[in-house]
């Protein structure tokens, strides 16, 4: 680690490891490599296709594609690569939609690390991250079933979250928000600094 610039790893759950049951391990082997870096900008590589590891599993959907991606940054990842060259026409369009996304939220995703306290009981995994006065919150529901996604932000207040892509607005309790994402589904919330 000390002689490399940025550091990457892949832990493919479903062509590798066998089982979307492993899904998992995108954020938890992300949060541990962090760890171990001394703070170094780190990237994952994402499965986006066949590599005939796992001849009995299903390969990565789209949707599998996308609840990597953003585990691996709600993990701390500073930067994606997809895995192996080619992809199917659905995977392409989810590849092209999500990096649109990444790039839009880039300052965001890049900024210091902030506090969002949750359950690992809950298959819901957060990252939270500040940029400009304004929180943003990635979550990520681990399992294929829908799931309630529950965090706390500390000074959040009431105050409204917007979610990025599909702009609905999301009222928390003071600092505590609920939400449900659908099997295997990625919200992004976005928190405007006080006062706006």
């Amino acid at each position: 680690f000390a002689r490399a610039d940025v550091i990457g790893f892949d832990t493919y759950p479903v062509e590798v490891r066998c089982s979307l049951d492993q899904i998992d391990n995108v954020f938890w082997m992300q949060r541990e490599l962090i760890a171990l870096t001394g703070g170094k900008p780190t990237f994952q590589w994402i499965e986006a296709g066949p590599m005939e590891h796992c001849r009995h599993n299903q390969d990565p959907t789209p949707e599998v594609v996308r609840a990597e991606t953003w585990l691996a940054i709600a993990g701390g990842a500073r930067s994606i690569g997809y895995f192996p060259d080619w992809w199917e026409e659905a995977i392409r369009n989810e590849v092209r939609l999500t990096n649109r996304e990444i790039l839009a939220l880039a300052p965001a995703l890049l900024g210091p690390v902030t506090k969002a306290h949750w359950s690992a009981q809950n298959p819901v995994r957060i990252g939270a991250r500040r940029s400009n006065g304004a929180t943003y919150v990635v979550a990520v529901n681990t399992s294929t079933s829908q799931a309630t996604v529950g965090f706390t932000l500390p000074g959040l207040g009431g105050r409204l979250l917007r979610v990025f892509r599909d702009g609905r607005v999301v009222k928390p309790f003071g600092d505590l928000v609920t939400d449900k994402l659908p099997g295997l589904g990625v919200a992004v919330y976005v928190v405007p600094p006080a006062g706006w």
